[in-house]
């Protein structure tokens, strides 16, 4: 479907015809972007095998119990199969594992374990894998003691074009629980990447920069009320495609042409609230939530609210009083979040719920977003990883994101596609990150030299509709 997008800069207007509609937040303009491949293909060699064959040598742990070891091999084993389900790119096999048939693997050339791949070679999981596959070894280290518990992976490049790419993540640090496995999964993924220098899938094409609206234009023109200063920080996207702006003051709902439609929160300006729209999220209904940088209320804008509507907003008690994110559930249900305090909450009518989605006593989550699920995701800045969890706070399932430390550590923004692609908007970037964790295309420069820089953004915004 092909859609029209208006354009306004510096007093000119322009009219361009896009495909899609996404819609980013910088500190102080909106900027329009034209969406890439939407369903890009994964790369493989021409056999269709993956590119990497990573060979996990029998890990070391201290103390070496059999009940330590027993544990952490168990979890290993699953860890490779469940890579394999997951993750096309990477083939994992195990050489140490019992010969019972499911897990068999040769190690490369001169490892231990046994001789090169080759095509009649089965993987973990039984699938044939590629001659000329990349080689690689991944040793592990682990410490089990009480109130230390540590696992570190290091991948060395060994044959197949990988010689000389090594990699090493962070320690696996935590309970040795139902989800090491998982974890363990992941970093099979992540160090791959890293060895490879984090590259984007081939045949995905990032988006393209439209325009950009500078919303302090509308103070003294469409906004004449004295005391309004307008600093983009949040943004959300209707199902209609408008997007809404949380810019400190008030919010500003603009259409698709960029025509203003709304100003959330000006009649809350006038009876002298000059912080009310700090976040901003946006009901399946229409309606608009916004959040003020301080206190605890939310503001309710119904559908149909329109900027010269005397009606003011409806008042939800909101049980955090600290700064943090929210998201509105398809049950137009809001999760709000206290990131300093580590505090959560659901609120439904009258009714709030606590959720217990901070995962340690040093998380950190500057980022939260509705899933396509009806599910909570949040980014957690400590252990660096997606997570998703039910609309009652139990953990789902989670995702670590192949994107260079400096842009995992500085992650500001988070918007989830309805395939299940995520966008995480960075200090230095812009990533589009898919459900294994591999970055589909990522911006470190918009492509108009005229437009404003990227670290200058505050939130990000995904229109589920159009992609």
């Amino acid at each position: 479907m092909t859609a029209k997008r208006y354009a306004m800069r510096r007093g000119r207007v322009r009219r361009t015809r896009v495909r899609g509609a996404m819609s980013v937040l910088a500190w102080i303009w909106l900027v329009a972007l034209v969406p890439g491949v939407a369903e890009a293909q994964r790369v493989t060699d021409s056999d269709g095998a993956p590119p990497a064959v990573v060979v996990v040598e029998r890990p070391v742990v201290y103390p070496d119990s059999a009940d330590n070891r027993q544990t952490l091999e168990d979890a290993i084993l699953q860890a490779a199969l469940h890579s394999n389900r997951v993750n096309p790119d990477v083939r994992v096999t195990v050489p140490w594992a019992p010969a019972d048939g499911v897990f068999v693997g040769a190690a490369p050339t001169g490892q231990a374990g046994g001789g090169a791949p080759d095509a009649a070679t089965p993987g973990v999981t039984g699938k044939r894998v590629s001659v000329d596959a990349e080689q690689y070894r991944l040793t592990v280290n682990a410490v089990r003691e009480s109130g230390s518990n540590s696992i570190s992976l290091m991948l060395s490049g060994v044959g197949g074009g990988a010689s000389g790419r090594n990699a090493a993540g962070m320690p696996l640090i935590g309970t040795w629980d139902g989800n090491l496995y998982r974890d363990i999964a992941q970093q099979f993924g992540y160090l791959w990447a890293q060895a490879r220098g984090f590259e984007r899938r081939r045949d995905a094409e990032a988006p393209t920069f439209v325009d950009e609206l500078y919303l302090s234009e509308l103070v003294g023109s469409t906004i004449s009320t004295e005391g309004v200063n307008l600093y983009p920080y949040s943004v959300a996207v209707t199902a209609g495609g408008d997007a809404v702006v949380g810019s400190m003051t008030l919010a500003v709902r603009v259409g698709p042409d960029f025509r203003i439609i709304d100003l959330p929160g000006l009649q809350l300006v006038e009876e002298g609230n000059y912080q009310s729209a700090m976040t901003v999220a946006t009901t399946p209904a229409g309606s608009v939530v916004t959040r003020p940088s301080m206190g605890r209320e939310l503001y309710l804008y119904p559908p149909g609210h329109s900027a010269g509507t005397s009606t003011g907003p409806t008042r939800l008690r909101n049980p955090l009083a600290g700064q943090g994110g929210m998201a509105a559930l398809p049950d137009g249900s809001i999760v709000v979040l206290d990131a300093a305090n580590r505090r959560a909450a659901r609120i439904e009518g009258r009714q709030v719920f606590p959720l217990d989605i901070f995962d340690s006593e040093h998380s950190y989550i500057p980022a939260i977003a509705a899933g396509p699920e009806g599910n909570i995701w949040t980014y957690d800045l400590i252990d660096r990883q997606i997570r998703m969890y039910s609309p009652e706070g139990q953990e789902l399932d989670s995702i670590l994101p192949m994107v260079p430390m400096e842009h995992a550590a500085g992650v500001r923004a988070m918007a989830v596609g309805s395939g299940g692609d995520v966008l995480l908007l960075t200090s230095g970037g812009l990533w589009r990150i898919d459900r294994t964790g591999r970055a589909i295309w990522a911006l470190d420069v918009l492509d108009d030299p005229a437009a404003s820089p990227l670290g200058q953004m505050m939130g990000v915004a995904w229109h589920q509709e159009s992609g």
